[in-house]
Protein backbone atom coordinates (compact mmCIF):
# COMPACT_ATOMS: atom_id res chain seq x y z
CA UNK A 1 0.00 0.00 0.00
CA UNK A 2 1.12 3.41 -0.58
CA UNK A 3 0.13 6.95 0.65
CA UNK A 4 -2.51 6.96 -2.29
CA UNK A 5 -3.83 3.81 -1.19
CA UNK A 6 -4.22 5.11 2.50
CA UNK A 7 -5.79 8.31 1.20
CA UNK A 8 -8.38 6.84 -0.89
CA UNK A 9 -9.38 4.30 2.25
CA UNK A 10 -9.77 7.52 4.94
CA UNK A 11 -12.22 9.18 2.23
CA UNK A 12 -13.63 5.69 1.75
CA UNK A 13 -14.15 5.41 5.59
CA UNK A 14 -15.76 8.64 5.65
CA UNK A 15 -18.66 7.48 3.47
CA UNK A 16 -19.15 4.41 5.27
CA UNK A 17 -19.26 5.57 8.97
CA UNK A 18 -22.01 7.61 7.87
CA UNK A 19 -23.80 4.73 6.06
CA UNK A 20 -23.72 3.22 9.50
CA UNK A 21 -25.14 5.85 11.24
CA UNK A 22 -28.13 6.17 8.37
CA UNK A 23 -28.76 2.74 8.10
CA UNK A 24 -27.48 1.33 12.19
CA UNK A 25 -28.28 -2.31 10.92
CA UNK A 26 -25.44 -3.64 12.94
CA UNK A 27 -25.04 -7.36 11.73
CA UNK A 28 -25.43 -6.69 8.44
CA UNK A 29 -22.93 -3.04 8.45
CA UNK A 30 -20.45 -5.88 10.56
CA UNK A 31 -20.59 -8.04 7.42
CA UNK A 32 -20.25 -5.77 4.97
CA UNK A 33 -17.32 -4.14 6.08
CA UNK A 34 -15.45 -7.22 7.85
CA UNK A 35 -12.89 -7.37 4.88
CA UNK A 36 -11.63 -3.25 4.95
CA UNK A 37 -11.48 -3.81 9.19
CA UNK A 38 -9.18 -6.75 8.49
CA UNK A 39 -7.41 -5.16 5.66
CA UNK A 40 -6.32 -2.11 8.69
CA UNK A 41 -6.44 -4.27 11.70
CA UNK A 42 -3.62 -5.11 13.88
CA UNK A 43 -4.68 -8.05 16.76
CA UNK A 44 -1.09 -9.26 18.08
CA UNK A 45 -1.73 -12.41 19.97
CA UNK A 46 -3.09 -11.31 23.37
CA UNK A 47 -3.17 -7.75 22.87
CA UNK A 48 -5.72 -5.37 21.97
CA UNK A 49 -6.35 -4.60 18.03
CA UNK A 50 -5.38 -1.41 16.66
CA UNK A 51 -5.57 0.63 13.63
CA UNK A 52 -2.86 0.24 11.08
CA UNK A 53 -3.97 3.97 10.18
CA UNK A 54 -0.38 5.36 9.46
CA UNK A 55 1.60 6.12 7.04
CA UNK A 56 4.77 7.66 6.47
CA UNK A 57 4.38 10.13 9.32
CA UNK A 58 0.81 10.64 8.36
CA UNK A 59 -1.80 9.82 10.28
CA UNK A 60 -5.49 9.05 8.73
CA UNK A 61 -8.17 9.57 11.22
CA UNK A 62 -11.00 8.33 9.82
CA UNK A 63 -9.80 4.96 8.96
CA UNK A 64 -9.27 5.13 12.87
CA UNK A 65 -12.16 6.27 13.55
CA UNK A 66 -13.85 3.27 11.25
CA UNK A 67 -11.64 0.79 12.90
CA UNK A 68 -12.51 1.86 16.57
CA UNK A 69 -16.61 1.46 15.55
CA UNK A 70 -16.10 -1.38 13.91
CA UNK A 71 -14.16 -2.74 16.86
CA UNK A 72 -16.86 -1.41 19.58
CA UNK A 73 -19.71 -2.75 17.21
CA UNK A 74 -17.97 -6.15 16.47
CA UNK A 75 -17.36 -6.37 21.43
CA UNK A 76 -20.95 -5.00 21.15
CA UNK A 77 -22.83 -7.38 19.09
CA UNK A 78 -20.92 -10.44 20.68
CA UNK A 79 -22.41 -9.77 23.89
Amino acid sequence: MDALDYQMADTICETIIQDFVSDGDITTWLSKYKSLYDRFNIAPKGLPAVANCNFEGVKYNKIAKFHSLYHQLMLKHRI
